[in-house]
């Protein structure tokens, strides 16, 4: 007997090394998520995913980089320099198709797969609301009509904040120029009119905001962004409507890359007198990544996100700086357009839980999505033209 339990014994402990021996071998992937500027909303979005993602696959880490935004990106991913990452979707559309600011490129970006739409991210135009002032801003033609210099802070270089205030200069017939190189040509043309903007981060745009060194800041981004929170409660400050008193060409870009959404000032201010909404333009923000991510990966990060999109929806950082969402409608953001390639693990999800269908059954599963959100979503016209050229921010 007592042989028969040395043997066993024996067995138990080769086993056991034998398997800790192979489980240290086993190779383990670190997979690179790329998100925005430090305390953005991008960069609570990813570390939020980040923080979901430990330990839910075998042999598999996460780890979230900073980055400036949306451009780099969508260059990192499809470079394989990173795994997985947020765009705005006006972007990723845009390199998909390797137009606009993409179009310089020797070819466009075939190697980015969709993974899901994040949020709804708009657009925050904030000036000095002071009467006083002989040249105040109330609207973007204000803006672009200015008679005096207006420098605008717009985020970090190549943002998706800076490319969409060069696009609302552009179609209200403005090329704006950068403070740091008044003299650089956008699109074979100089700067015109009075309009310029300024990179940085947001901490250094904010400070140069409050002592008037610049005279707005533009901003894409989610609900109540801390930044802008902050600047309200020591200045006076106005979210400019950026859908009244604006060009005729808006209402192209509106059908083909952005939402006509609202800004609630009741983010931003406690005030019962400051419960309006302002209208402004909006887009999805894309979780994407590229080829050759395993199904299993991407199959497992988008059930957890859609599951459990409560907790990413409220998820807090190490700052304690919440995430705010809005919208969250899942047919919506599963939505893939044809002109991208959903990623397989992606598909596999959205079609066991019905939120895409093959086109023989599409009209049986999904009748509200194709009567009520596919008629109201983009439409691309052939808006590539002069008006729309980003051949220098890139």
């Amino acid at each position: 007997m007592l042989a028969f339990f040395i043997i066993v014994i024996t067995l138990l402990m080769v086993y056991y090394s034998y398997n800790h021996i192979l489980t240290e071998n086993v190779e383990k992937y670190n997979y690179k998520l790329s998100s925005g500027v430090k305390g953005g909303t991008y960069d609570i979005l990813i570390s939020a995913i980040e923080s979901r993602m430990v330990d839910r696959i075998n042999n598999t880490t996460f780890s979230k980089e900073l980055s400036t935004g949306s451009i780099k990106n969508l260059s990192n991913v499809n470079k394989y320099q990173s795994d997985f990452a947020l765009s705005q979707e006006d972007l990723f559309f845009d390199s998909i198709l390797g137009i606009n600011a993409f179009k310089k490129l020797s070819k466009s970006y075939k190697n980015l797969r969709f993974v899901t739409g994040g949020y709804y991210e708009k657009a925050h135009f904030i000036v000095r609301d002071e009467p006083d002032e002989s040249s105040q801003i109330t609207s973007f033609k204000d803006l672009v009509n200015s008679k005096e210099k207006k420098v605008i802070g717009v985020g970090p270089s190549k943002s998706g904040s800076e490319y969409n205030f060069v696009l609302m200069c552009l179609i209200n017939g403005n090329n704006p120029g950068n403070i740091d190189k008044p003299k650089e040509k956008r699109g074979g043309k100089f700067p015109t009119g009075n309009v310029f903007y300024k990179n940085g981060d947001m901490n250094t745009l904010c400070n140069d905001f409050y002592n008037k060194r610049i005279d707005g800041i533009y901003l894409m981004t989610g609900g109540k962004n801390v930044y802008i929170a902050n600047i309200v409660k020591i200045m006076n400050v106005k979210f400019v409507n950026l859908i009244n008193n604006n060009s005729s060409l808006l209402k192209t870009a509106l059908k083909s890359y952005y939402y006509e959404k609202s800004i609630a000032l009741g983010d931003y201010y406690n005030e019962a007198e400051e419960q309006e909404q302002i209208p402004t333009i909006g887009t999805r923000v894309i979780l994407f990544t590229h080829d050759k991510t395993p199904d299993n990966v991407v199959y497992q990060m988008v059930s957890d996100f859609y599951e459990r999109n409560h907790i990413y929806r409220n998820a807090v950082n190490p700052s304690e700086i919440k995430y705010y969402t809005e919208e969250y409608e899942p047919l919506e953001l599963a939505f893939c357009k044809q002109e991208y390639t959903i990623h397989p693990g992606a598909r596999k999800y959205y079609l066991e839980k019905n939120l895409i269908s093959t086109q023989d059954r599409f009209k049986y599963d999904l009748g509200y999505y194709h009567d009520e959100v596919l008629k109201n979503y983009w439409k691309y016209p052939k808006i590539e033209s002069k008006e729309f050229s980003f051949d220098s921010i890139l």
